[in-house]
């Protein structure tokens, strides 16, 4: 079935535009849709010294060929377009300076105005301090209702995102390349999971690939979509600052766990917390800031008190793994686009790495810790915890009280 022709105006202004600029928020402040942007005559020269030259090439071109493609295409693999003016467009992303013209969007579609919303971003090169910190904290947020937000990246942005799964909450990445293309690679088991039990999105179309540049443009989507930002870890030429800064910039509130002053991984947190970040040790020192505003979007119970800190078995990736993803007929949004619906995998639909099948060898005969699993499979403690996590998402183990594990069944 052929869309609504408006839709295929958004993909051609998206595209003309350039995802990632901030040539789309321009023209939004002086045209209502991309209907009349489409039917604006571009030779009148009004918008060249606001536009580049190449940006003001595209829009005059109304060859919608292009458009007609990427929406098959998107048909076809079951992405749902999210346009600027689509009333499930996030509303706190519609008022940042350079907003997305047209979002591509694979799981799970929420209301993002009836949520808090959390983004959790942090070096890649973390530590086990930075991965257990993640876990204790994002795990509780998700716990209370709050949507983790992030950027699928390994280390703190994969850690934040496990934790929501695990606490059985929900969680949005935002990718810097398509929807379709898994970055990093290692992750894969990961972006599964959240297609199932959460939402992936980005800007740029599908197919596209991840480069240097979109990284830091994508941020700005993490931070706009948020109420408020968490930096975990972050050294001083991390990515996760240039979210906080956009953070800032677009009056976001901002949080940072402090860290060892030894760590470089330390250095941007506690640098944050030194210039006025919110000094966070657990999920209620996040939730206490919503707690009076946005109460009723919130399942505080037990967490109106600070939660001890206790032994956390999420970790920072998951890695080695390639779930068999099965096609199915998808559910409709209140528009009637597809969704894709969250399904249940068994152990026989999983392909298991080395590593986790070690793991559940170690577990055959009895429970044990996740500090016995390290020391009798010969792994670091932080990769112990992520073969853990793993095995617990495929429901092929589970936690006992106690913090040991046993095999299901």
């Amino acid at each position: 079935m052929k869309p609504e022709y408006d839709i295929l105006k958004w993909i051609w202004f998206a595209l003309a535009c350039i995802p990632g600029s901030s040539n789309a928020g321009k023209l939004l402040s002086s045209f209502e849709s991309a209907k009349e942007v489409y039917e604006y005559d571009f030779s009148s020269k009004e918008f060249d010294e606001l536009l580049p030259s190449a940006v003001i090439k595209a829009l005059q071109n109304k060859d919608l060929s292009r458009a007609e493609k990427l929406y098959d295409y998107c048909e076809e693999h079951d992405i749902f377009l999210l346009p600027y003016c689509h009333t499930r467009y996030p509303a706190k992303l519609r008022m940042i300076q350079n907003p997305p013209a047209l979002l591509y969007c694979l799981g799970t579609l929420p209301d993002f105005n009836k949520h808090v919303m959390i983004s959790a971003v942090g070096t890649r090169s973390c530590t086990d301090y930075g991965i257990k910190a993640t876990h204790h904290i994002c795990s509780g947020l998700a716990r209370a209702g709050v949507i983790v937000v992030s950027g699928m990246a390994l280390g703190i942005d994969a850690a934040s995102h496990s934790a929501a799964l695990h606490a059985n909450g929900f969680t949005v990445a935002v990718l810097g390349s398509g929807v379709d293309v898994i970055y990093p690679k290692t992750n894969e088991a990961l972006y599964h999971q959240i297609c199932r039990q959460g939402l992936v999105m980005s800007e740029y179309p599908p197919l596209s690939s991840a480069t240097r540049y979109t990284f830091p443009e994508r941020n700005r989507i993490i931070s706009g979509l948020s109420d408020g930002v968490l930096i975990v870890e972050a050294d001083q030429k991390s990515g996760a600052l240039i979210t906080a800064k956009d953070a800032l910039f677009q009056g976001r509130d901002l949080f940072a766990v402090p860290g060892s002053i030894f760590s470089p991984a330390s250095r941007g947190p506690n640098q944050l917390i030194a210039e006025g970040a919110k000094l966070v040790t657990d999920a209620y020192d996040i939730l206490a800031e919503y707690q009076t505003i946005h109460g009723d979007k919130l399942r505080l119970g037990t967490m109106r008190t600070k939660a001890p800190i206790t032994l956390l078995k999420d970790t920072a990736e998951i890695g080695g793994v390639s779930p068999v993803v099965q096609k199915s007929r998808m559910p409709k949004d209140d528009n009637n686009r597809s969704i894709p619906r969250k399904e249940n995998k068994t152990s026989a639909n999983i392909l298991l790495s080395e590593t986790e099948k070690t793991v559940l060898r170690a577990l055959a005969n009895q429970a044990k810790s996740a500090d016995e699993i390290a020391e009798s499979c010969s792994l670091p403690a932080g990769k112990a915890l992520s073969v853990l996590m793993s095995l617990e998402i495929k429901k092929l183990i589970k936690e006992l009280p106690g913090g040991q594990y046993c095999i299901i069944g």
